[in-house]
């Protein structure tokens, strides 16, 4: 592998979180877990420069935000939420409840169990994603959690970007509450007096919200720790260089920390999509933040083949991954570490930011090697049980005892010993119990 453009700085190396956002995080934690609502309101008051009696939003507000979303808004949600909601519940069948017996009166089964309390925070700004709400509320509403609660920030007239209300609502959220930052994930994770606790955090956010979530994880749970975004596009030589070029830079746009990244086994091709890149950003709206990216964390890589293409991507485990070669699906096997896989140079990255069904809240820095994006299956709790009949307490106890017996647990031994009929605890003796016959 040879580098035609190196980053600046390592693009893909986990930031270590700098010494005044952790101690600021662990001061507003501890503040709302003493405080409790007032500690939230002054928060907002100081980072959002906003005033507010109580951090609920009203039903009052409700209906002010919802008359200031206007029809295309409307229309664009609801046609992403059919698509999202379509693809989380086919995701929900694809878990599946069984009971089994393993013979001799023992049986075993898996059960479904929506998780009960869910927060879900959703990022605020002067122009939020207008998916953003669904994508955090659909899942859990699809898996039939019982009470989900929105946390979102507020903008200047003191109210979440309607938007923003509209979709949280229609995707299923029972409560919205205005606070964001550090201190939304403090009170949705510890509870205060207007918001009751919940049982696991999702979504994205900024430093803070980030750093918040994985302090309070332990406490409540969490579904991942997200961001800066990221895209590895893998290409060969029959790859279209200004839709590369346009795909990297959509997902530059996002931060001045987001990782652009191009794997290709094409010398020409990486070439020409640098100079693509320049080319473009001279006409997008966004070029300060996207050229900062590109500058420093973007790289093109020339790999000696697919093969080693492939292996590079899946070292580098990257949030997004689009496939621009001759034949994507033949790779679908090979590529195994990965938030999401865009197959071939029609699935674009923003089709599944915004609609395409699949989920954007995504594992980043790495974390794809060991786990997934946002999903039904982060809000329901896989869980097993047994039932044993006499039949199957001779099966087990002969085989349960010895065990703990060379374990040393008595404790386990003797509760295993007396569920035999023919056993009683006084006459349980630890030298005279012997490994059972197959």
């Amino acid at each position: 592998m040879e580098y035609l453009k190196q980053a600046q700085e390592d693009p893909l190396e986990t930031p270590t979180v700098p010494a005044d956002i952790r101690e600021t995080v662990e001061e507003i934690i501890e503040a709302v877990r003493s405080d409790g609502d007032n500690a939230v309101l002054d928060f907002t008051s100081r980072f959002d420069d906003i005033s507010r009696e109580q951090n609920k939003l009203t039903e009052e507000e409700r209906s002010e935000a919802l008359d200031r979303v206007s029809e295309e808004e409307r229309r664009i949600i609801d046609h992403s939420l059919d698509r999202i909601q379509t693809f989380a519940e086919a995701q929900l069948e694809s878990i599946n409840e069984f009971e089994m017996s393993l013979g001799n009166g023992v049986v075993v089964g898996q059960k479904i169990v929506p998780i009960e309390r869910v927060g879900s925070y959703v990022p605020g700004g002067e122009y939020p994603l207008l998916s953003s709400a669904l994508m955090t509320v659909v899942p859990p509403a699809v898996a039939g959690v019982e009470h989900i609660v929105v946390s979102t920030p507020p903008q200047d007239d003191g109210l979440p970007h309607p938007a923003v209300v509209y979709g949280a609502i229609v995707a299923g959220a029972d409560e919205i509450f205005v606070m964001g930052g550090a201190q939304a994930i403090a009170a949705m994770a510890h509870g205060t007096d207007e918001v009751t606790a919940v049982d696991k955090l999702l979504g994205p956010g900024n430093a803070f919200v980030t750093e918040a979530k994985r302090q309070s994880f332990g406490s409540v749970g969490i579904d991942l720790l997200a961001g800066p975004s990221e895209i590895l596009v893998l290409a060969d030589d029959t790859a279209d260089a200004e839709l590369v070029a346009a795909d990297l830079l959509a997902q530059a746009e996002h931060d001045t920390s987001a990782r652009p990244l191009l794997v290709t086994t094409s010398t020409a091709l990486g070439e020409t999509v640098i100079n693509e890149i320049e080319d473009q950003l001279e006409d997008l709206e966004t070029a300060e933040i996207a050229r900062d990216a590109w500058e420093q964390m973007g790289i093109v890589a020339v790999a000696e083949n697919i093969d080693e293409a492939v292996t590079i991507t899946n070292e580098l485990a990257v949030e997004h991954v689009e496939v621009h070669t001759e034949a994507p699906r033949e790779l679908l096997d090979d590529l195994r570490n990965f938030g999401t896989l865009f197959l071939g140079e029609n699935a674009a990255n923003v089709f599944s930011d915004k609609l395409i069904g699949t989920n954007h809240t995504l594992p980043t820095q790495r974390s794809a090697r060991h786990t997934n994006g946002l999903s039904v299956h982060a809000v329901v709790k896989k869980q097993t049980y047994q039932e044993v009949s006499d039949e199957g307490v001779a099966e087990l106890e002969p085989w349960a005892t010895r065990q703990s017996t060379i374990e040393r647990l008595d404790g386990h031994a003797k509760s295993s010993f007396i569920r035999s009929q023919s056993n009683t605890l006084a006459g349980y003796e630890p030298s005279e119990t012997e490994s059972p016959n197959e």
